[in-house]
């Protein structure tokens, strides 16, 4: 299994904060905003994977990266 990293910005990769999504042995998929070395800080989820769509889309949006 992989995982995808996404960045908003054209930037080095993993030069600056970026959305991790990661498949799970148990089905379902985490969201990580790697936004600081400190992973307690790190904003995550884990979601089913019928609510997989649903949360990226919410997850752009609330960050506005989106036009």
């Amino acid at each position: 299994m992989f995982d995808l990293c996404i960045q908003q910005t054209d930037a080095p990769p993993c030069s600056g904060p970026y959305l991790k999504v990661s498949p799970l042995a148990s089905g379902w998929v985490e969201f990580r905003y790697v936004d600081t070395a400190v992973v307690a800080r790190q904003w995550h989820r884990k979601v089913p994977p019928d609510a997989v769509t649903a949360r990226f889309r919410a997850f752009l949006e609330q960050l506005h990266w989106v036009a």
